[in-house]
């Protein structure tokens, strides 16, 4: 069974794009890329500029740090808003709660490291801390354009 659209968990949000054509190497790549990501390629396919426009073209050399993850309220979700990065899922639920996964240890999101928070010896190091992700996710929500993680 799969998993029910509006919730924030790689079996819902996670999924591979596919393009082919001219100027796309023929190649697989792993990399972060959004739906906001499609207009400023097709775009530069096109020859069209745009001095403002969200997301950043599969052709350019920027890479994408964070997607942005939006869910709505449902029957299991208050929604709400997260990052997802290669590395971690920080999502923020409508109803004050909140989940952050390390895919690197906990590629199935089974354990939430935010009961971890307040303890500096068990919070991985590595990660960013979640107060970091909250200023990240706020500037994500309200960004236009190339300012935008």
């Amino acid at each position: 069974a799969g998993m029910a659209k509006g919730v924030p968990y790689d079996g819902a949000i996670r999924i591979p794009m596919l393009a082919w054509g001219e100027g796309f190497p023929n190649r697989e790549q792993a990399r972060l890329v959004s739906n906001v990501d499609l207009v400023p390629t097709i775009a530069e396919i096109a020859g069209v500029r745009f001095d403002e426009v969200d997301g950043f073209s599969l052709f350019g050399t920027r890479r994408r740090e964070y997607a942005l993850v939006q869910t709505s309220s449902n029957a299991l979700t208050a929604g709400g808003f997260g990052l997802r990065s290669a590395r971690l899922l920080y999502f923020e639920h409508a109803s004050g709660e909140r989940e952050y996964y390390d895919y690197m240890r906990d590629p199935l999101e089974l354990a939430n490291l935010v009961p971890l928070i307040g303890s500096v010896e068990t919070f991985p190091l590595d990660l960013p801390r979640p107060g970091e992700l909250k200023m990240v996710l706020a500037h994500a929500r309200v960004c236009r354009g190339k300012r935008c993680p």
